[in-house]
């Protein structure tokens, strides 16, 4: 039997719109899903993002974010928006039908910043699982899984996708770190390289991004030192 192989490509934009709500916020805009049919899913979907803004520094970053945790995921759910849904307007553009989501939910270790104390966050990352559950990955920012110990910057995300105020989002590479081994290491050096039983060239591409800022030299600095940092900023 021909092996035929799965073929998925998205576009997303994603940005910052200052002034919408209280904080920077969140925007994709997702625009083309095509895919050919298989009976036999083998491959993976590589989705594509253009960042309207990058952050020289982790700490602008910080200043930006309403809610700083550490967490450790405990469930993730893989949601793709069913066809007879509408289209989601937000104020920078349209989420269509058919975008896989993923839903992690984490338990809270430490409250950076925050003003209430809370034991669980949700959080939303495009990506996830598409059609005939083939892997739809933003490769610099490949959905969180079990298990996995991150630092996050969070807002609230702006255009509600399923759970009504309880979504969060973050700004890919650049509101992500990860946590081994009680140390922080910025996405270039600390992503998960394989994912959904695929391999991820992750730290790769957040490198494209990050090699030129001081996400750079987060690479395995103690924990509580990297929360003193942030601390210090707000200082």
């Amino acid at each position: 039997m021909r092996r035929e192989t799965c073929i998925i490509t998205c576009t997303i934009i994603a940005g910052i719109c200052l002034g919408l709500v209280t904080s920077s916020m969140l925007g994709l805009i997702t625009s083309s899903m095509l895919g050919l049919a298989t009976t036999e899913p083998s491959g993976v979907g590589v989705t594509s993002v253009s960042y309207a803004f990058v952050y020289k520094s982790f700490k602008e970053a910080y200043e930006n974010a309403d809610l700083v945790i550490v967490g450790t995921v405990t469930k993730v759910e893989y949601y793709l928006k069913p066809d007879s849904e509408q289209e989601i307007e937000t104020s920078l553009g349209t989420i269509i039908p058919s975008t896989p989501i993923t839903f992690s939910w984490l338990k809270v270790d430490s409250l950076i910043k925050g003003d209430n104390v809370i034991e669980t966050v949700l959080v939303m990352q495009f990506g996830g699982k598409g059609y005939l559950d083939i892997p739809v990955f933003i490769p610099e920012d490949p959905p969180l899984i079990v298990g996995e110990k991150v630092l996050l910057f969070l807002i609230k995300n702006p255009f509600t996708i399923k759970y009504e105020s309880e979504e969060h989002v973050y700004y890919g590479p650049f509101g992500r770190f990860e946590i081994i081994d009680n140390r922080v290491f910025s996405a270039m050096y600390g992503l998960p390289q394989n994912v959904l039983g695929r391999s991820v060239m992750s730290r790769d591409s957040a490198k494209n991004l990050l090699a030129s800022t001081d996400y750079s030299q987060i690479n395995g600095v103690p924990l509580d030192i990297f929360i003193q940092l942030l601390n210090d900023q707000e200082s």
